[in-house]
């Protein structure tokens, strides 16, 4: 996915929750959350598949804000697309 359909998918989340869970693992992206008032579970999954390059050894699971999030990516454009990341230096 680019950036910029990253950036519709997680501005949806967005408006429903306010922080939730990331999980990366070799077969998957999963996002998880539950919105304010406990009603609606979301799941946003996608599979190593839809990556052009996911190369995950173990997995990793850290909490994240979204509303942060998707004011990052509104930054991004059509042709953006979004880089690398290192679990580990992330988790610090």
């Amino acid at each position: 996915m680019l950036g910029y359909g990253w950036r519709y998918a997680l501005a949806a989340i967005a408006d429903l929750v306010d922080i939730g869970s990331v999980r990366v693992t070799s077969d998957s992206f999963m996002i998880r959350a539950m919105d304010p008032s406990h009603v609606a579970p979301i799941e946003f999954r996608v599979p190593s598949a839809g990556f052009e390059v996911f190369d995950v050894e173990g997995e990793a699971s850290i909490p994240i804000s979204f509303e942060d999030l998707s004011k990052i990516l509104k930054r991004a454009g059509k042709k953006d697309e979004l880089s690398r990341v290192r679990w580990p230096e992330v988790l610090g």
